[in-house]
């Protein structure tokens, strides 16, 4: 339906996306693997919203091998799957750079820290889009327990880069405490998803790097704030936290002969230089200051200088997606809904339009208003014969004679009003002369007000008339 010329040019940029796939799988871990690997994930974002590829409608195999169990290939047939193994070699890659960058240089910390943030952005898009999108069961990697515990190993690395730069900076030990105490959290809530189910296979090797990233972080998060204190002249609290820094290395006991190489050296240096700071921090708290130290205190405060970094950015817009001509399947479908949907109610107002005209002629009809439907069926103005009551009504002096009439009726009214209450006193005090006589000379007749009785009457429905006409003209003025 988009024609011959068309069809062909897609045709090539299928096969130019399944080269581009095929030159992936064989790229060295480099920069410009990392923007053809965006491109590619451009492209597949363009063909998940114009083809209909669920395993379903359309069905097509994409084969990835996991990165955890390293076992045969799974296949999956949704183009949901193909692009969150995308997504994950994405966030595999940026973190994989940022781990050989030069971290004595400023600027690369500040690439690392962005490689870092931009793999934590890969994993977290991934946890919302598994949570809506089915992956084959055996997909170990797309797990929610897995992708959370990389995120938050991202977003704890990225804040050691941040962390590196302020010790380089000499900030005070109190910032250094709240940006240790954040990445204790980050690396703590990666710890805590070794417990769950999906990651009870996972190597061991990953279990200890990162309890010994936490160990590392809370040492130096209350080594760092028990040095704060110092400062404040508050010595009790400084062994308090020194204690809790100190004590943080027994939860390594378990794993001791397991620690990596590279993590042993850092762990015993830091281990050895609190251990002096906390039994320096005793000795001059019981010599010299003699202050109580409590039994608990306050959390650490944290500060977060990392985020996760929004993949989103990365579709393809206008003439760069090869796809932008074919409108996308999902508004196909809306719009063939909406089209529907709207003829159909195009179709039911009609049908009241036409049951509330009928009505509204039979009401007219029922009230002798021959003349409202005259209206009402003519088209274009309005009849001959109410045009000539219009002219013959401009003619006799129009609005302007219809007003002074209202006036004139408004003072008629107001003297019958007038008459009506005069009328009314004559009858009062006569009835009262009549009451006066009657007691002065003992005279038994019929009492005047019986007499008057009718009077009052008509006088009252003459009054009852004159304000009905009131409220009549008040609708027709």
């Amino acid at each position: 339906s988009y024609g011959k010329e068309l069809s062909l040019s897609h045709r090539n940029t299928f096969a130019d996306l399944d080269q581009l796939r095929n030159d992936l799988l064989l790229s060295d871990k480099s920069e410009q693997a990392k923007q053809t690997l965006i491109r590619y994930l451009g492209l597949i974002h363009s063909l998940e919203a114009r083809f209909p590829i669920n395993g379903n409608t359309i069905c097509i195999p994409f084969s990835w091998t996991e990165v955890f169990t390293k076992k045969d290939p799974i296949v999956g047939y949704t183009i949901y799957y193909e692009k969150s193994c995308i997504i994950f070699l994405l966030g595999s890659l940026a973190s994989h750079l940022a781990t050989f960058q030069n971290l004595s240089s400023d600027e690369g910390i500040r690439k690392a820290a962005n490689y870092f943030q931009l793999a934590a952005g890969a994993f977290n898009f991934l946890i919302d889009y598994c949570k809506i999108h089915q992956m084959p069961e055996n997909a170990i990697d797309l797990k929610l327990e897995i992708l959370s515990m990389l995120y938050n190993l991202m977003l704890g690395q990225a804040q050691e880069c941040f962390i590196l730069k302020a010790q380089q900076a000499n900030m005070k030990p109190l910032m250094l405490s709240k940006l240790f105490a954040q990445a204790t959290e980050y690396f703590e809530n990666a710890l805590a998803c070794f417990s769950q189910p999906n990651l009870t296979n996972i190597s061991g090797e990953w279990l200890n790097q990162v309890s010994c990233k936490v160990v590392i972080a809370k040492a130096q998060a209350y080594s760092n704030f028990a040095l704060s204190l110092a400062e404040a002249c508050e010595y009790g609290k400084q062994v308090y936290y020194y204690n809790i820094s100190f004590n943080s290395f027994a939860t390594l006991d378990k794993i001791s002969k397991k620690i990596p190489s590279h993590f042993q050296q850092t762990l015993s240096s830091l281990k050895q230089s609190i251990e002096k700071a906390y039994q320096q921090a005793i000795y001059e708290n019981n010599k010299i200051y003699h202050e109580q130290v409590p039994k608990q205190a306050p959390d650490l405060e944290k500060r977060s200088m990392v985020k996760s970094t929004s993949i989103n950015d990365f579709k393809l817009k206008g003439c760069d997606d090869p796809f932008f001509r074919v409108v996308p399947f999902a508004i196909l479908q809306t719009v063939s809904i909406y089209n529907e949907h709207k003829a159909q109610l195009i179709r039911n107002e009609l049908a009241t339009i036409e049951e509330q005209m009928a009505i509204l002629k039979s009401s007219l009809t029922s009230m002798n208003l021959p003349v409202s439907i005259q209206v009402f069926d003519f088209v274009n103005g309005l009849p001959a014969n109410i045009e000539q009551k219009i002219q013959s009504i401009s003619e006799k002096g129009g609005i302007d004679k219809l007003i002074n009439i209202s006036k004139e009726i408004s003072e008629i009214r107001r003297k019958c009003i007038e008459m009506i209450e005069l009328s009314l006193a004559a009858l009062n005090n006569e009835e009262n002369e009549d009451l006066q006589l009657r007691q002065q000379f003992q005279i038994d007749r019929v009492n005047s007000s019986n007499l008057n009785e009718p009077l009052r009457k008509e006088a009252e429905i003459l009054r009852n008339k004159i304000e009905l006409a009131k409220n009549s003209d008040a609708i027709i003025v």
